[in-house]
């Protein structure tokens, strides 16, 4: 087997409409050239990655509405130097990316990169569906539809090189749905010190994967006005200085708190079909401060809560300091959560119930004024009927 299309050393080159098959790699970008761009092109049925980039300084290279499927033994798409080296701005826009189901491989892989985008792409049938590893600064994950790969669906992953880290990266506007694993991962592999730090994930919507999103070791995370339903467990372990804030967490199953320290849990809505607790904070978690809440089981017997291994009532929660403001037992009365439509009603309790946290606009871009309402929506009056003038002229 040979590469395809080798472009080595090389600037300001455009591909556009070529079609590769059972070649090591389909498009290969190499030695340093800058500002290449691979358009509308196809990589099919390759030894290792489909398209594949390297080399430090092969910068700005762009994918544009590619298709890369049934890599044997790579990903589909694969932006990867080695420690010490970076490329710059990499983008993926359009296209889709399947049937990669080698084991660490992927639909669309970025190992140390800065100022990468991957925007508008499918990724299914694949190990991993997108994914930032090792270090990634800058970067950006969104309007991407990630399903039914066989472990995460996103994952921003620190491996644990000298130097490596993953920050200041916002993962958005995504549906990621029934993965075999993590519908969101942000974590760190190694252990040691956190180098998974300040990166930002809102108004995503992340349904029917094993479990919904997972902070391991991770820092300073903002979690914000994103839609988790029909899927396992939302998990924090080891991470620190969260901020959890205005999301709906419908049908998932219990919130769990392990080795994690100074985090804010405001403004969520938490409406369970299953499981036995709302939340569990295990022993030596300190500083978590859960408030502005609302916590309902439909029909089913109240959930409640879990404190160093010790069930709790609500009650029991509220006592341990948790909750002063929150409610428990009483219906957000969201207008259709079976059919996924977690808009609030005109009488639902959470209007204006939840507290200021610096957020601007809600899931759908409706702007926040004053108290915000719990939930992943601002409630929204009906737009009036114009009014219909008649005129009678004599």
């Amino acid at each position: 087997l040979r590469t395809g299309i080798d472009i080595n050393a090389k600037s300001w080159v455009k591909l556009q409409g070529l079609n590769t098959t059972q070649c090591t790699s389909g498009v290969f970008i190499r030695g340093g050239g800058d500002d290449n761009v691979v358009d509308t092109c196809t990589a099919s049925w390759c030894n290792n990655n489909g398209m594949f980039v390297t080399d430090n300084g092969t910068d700005r290279a762009s994918f544009l509405n590619c298709v890369s499927h049934d890599c044997l033994n790579g990903y589909a798409l694969l932006f990867e130097v080695s420690v010490g080296s970076i490329i710059d701005g990499p983008l993926v826009s359009g296209g889709t990316f399947y049937n990669c189901p080698a084991t660490f491989s992927g639909g669309v892989g970025f190992s140390r990169v800065s100022n990468g985008r991957v925007t508008g792409v499918e990724c299914y049938g694949n190990w991993y569906g997108i994914k930032f590893v090792n270090k990634a600064t800058n970067c950006r994950m969104d309007h991407n539809i990630v399903h039914d790969n066989s472990n995460f669906g996103l994952d921003l992953d620190v491996g644990g090189g000298a130097g490596d880290i993953i920050t200041g990266c916002i993962v958005e506007y995504n549906n990621v749905y029934s993965n075999g694993s993590y519908g969101i991962a942000i974590e760190q592999d190694t252990g040691g010190a956190t180098a998974t730090t300040d990166n930002i994930t809102r108004y995503n919507i992340v349904h029917g994967n094993s479990v919904c999103l997972i902070c391991n070791q991770s820092d300073l995370d903002h979690i914000y006005y994103n839609i988790f339903y029909s899927s396992g467990s939302f998990d924090m372990l080891g991470a620190t200085n969260q901020e959890i804030y205005n999301n709906v967490f419908y049908a998932t199953e219990i919130t769990h708190w392990t080795g994690s320290n100074n985090c804010l849990i405001k403004n969520n809505i938490f409406y369970q079909t299953q499981g036995d607790y709302f939340i569990e904070q295990a022993v030596g978690v300190t500083n978590l401060v859960c408030d502005y809440n609302s916590y309902y089981k439909g029909t089913a017997p109240l959930g409640n809560f879990r404190l160093n291994g010790t069930g709790l009532t609500f009650s029991g929660w509220q006592t341990a300091g948790q909750d002063a403001h929150s409610t428990w037992g009483t219906d957000p009365k969201m207008v259709n959560p079976t059919g996924a439509d977690f808009t609030l009603r005109s009488d639902s309790p959470c209007i204006n119930a939840g507290t200021p946290v610096s957020l601007t606009q809600d899931y759908a871009g409706n702007a926040i004024s004053g108290n915000p309402d719990i939930g992943a929506y601002e409630f929204q009056l009906p737009s009036p009927t114009p009014a219909t003038n008649t005129y009678f002229w004599a």
